[in-house]
């Protein structure tokens, strides 16, 4: 099971008014990161849980908190109270020994178990650092028009179902050509040609924030994020940022 979380694009029936402010965005995002350790789950156009990742869990490979260094609201702490309100204390239930398992004698290193990173790497155990593959669905880089294109019913061409501008039309073009040469397509997988501060950040290259929600707001595909309130460079620790892949 997947829990699939789409986040509101504020075009077509989905109103301005509708949206969550960009603190409160911070808190779901980080409130899913604690949640995805009890459900697998998926967010639509929320590009910044990317970044949420990658410094929660560097946070926690180094036993740093959370709260000291990631901006939580009372709404991040309300949806808390609410996860552990119906999942209860899960690791302390786990050293009860009438709930404990014995593990089959012959289980060893990529023989019977396996480790999962957050990032979805799969390692034969947590102490042998050699990658088997990787179980995300998407590279952490996919964006609106750079790993991702939508094809309409009559054949137009757009880079996100939630962005209104067309590249072409696949019955004159072919789906390639049109991906690889057009404008829109090459201006969105540009990062450094992002405006405001998606064009700072140091997460752009595999966040990129939503281009549909930037589009929705201000007519513009490559400004900034508008709802998300993380500032460049706020993070301590730069090791946790990923290099761009070209």
């Amino acid at each position: 099971m997947t829990w699939s979380v789409f986040f509101l694009v504020p075009t077509g029936r989905g109103l301005p008014e509708d949206e969550i402010s960009p603190d409160d965005y911070e808190a779901v995002l980080n409130f899913l990161y604690d949640a995805s350790k009890y459900v697998s789950l998926k967010t639509t156009e929320g590009h910044h849980y990317k970044r949420v990742v990658l410094q929660r869990a560097f946070l926690e490979a180094h036993g740093l908190p959370a709260e000291e260094y990631m901006h939580l609201n009372g709404t991040y702490h309300r949806l808390m109270a609410k996860l552990r309100q119906h999942t209860g204390d899960l690791p302390l239930r786990a050293e009860e020994p009438e709930r404990m398992r014995r593990t089959p004698l012959h289980v060893n290193a990529g023989d019977g178990f396996v480790l999962v990173s957050l990032l979805g790497e799969v390692f034969p155990s947590g102490y042998l650092p050699l990658s088997a593959g990787n179980v995300r669905r998407t590279p952490l880089h996919v964006n609106a028009g750079d790993g991702f294109v939508f094809v309409s019913l009559l054949g137009e061409v757009f880079p996100s179902g939630y962005l209104p501008l067309s590249a072409g039309n696949v019955r004159q073009t072919p789906l390639k050509d049109i991906y690889q040469g057009s404008e829109l397509f090459r201006a969105l997988r540009d990062k450094d040609a992002l405006q405001g501060r998606c064009g700072q950040c140091e997460y752009r290259y595999m966040c990129g924030g939503s281009r549909s929600r930037a589009y929705a707001v201000s007519e513009n595909y490559l400004a900034e994020e508008p709802f998300c309130s993380y500032q460049p460079g706020s993070f301590p620790f730069p090791e946790a940022i990923p290099a761009p892949k070209f």
